[in-house]
């Protein structure tokens, strides 16, 4: 699996990088769907609020619709979480 993020990408400790990298290898396919961020994320996001930062041009990049379905390339999804990641600060 091609990862999109890596070590070098934010401030997260090794532990938190292995911790996405097991996200991206525990989930069955490389697209998830919105209303399936919450169970993606251990239920850090939830698809609400993903929803309302999307409507503002601030979720994840690659975003596309199925019918009435929302959902992310996997890999672009865990970029952003990554991106996100913020230690002892608010």
């Amino acid at each position: 699996m091609h990862n999109s993020f890596s070590k070098t990408d934010s401030p997260a400790t090794p532990h938190l990088h292995l911790t996405l990298e097991k996200l991206d290898s525990a989930w069955p396919s490389e697209i998830v769907a919105r209303s399936e961020v919450g169970t993606f994320s251990g239920g850090l996001i939830k698809p609400r609020y993903l929803a309302n930062l999307d409507s503002k041009g601030q979720g994840p990049e690659g975003r596309f619709m199925c019918g009435a379905k929302t959902a992310y390339d996997k890999s672009s999804l865990l970029a952003w979480l990554n991106a996100r990641i913020h230690f002892g600060e608010k």
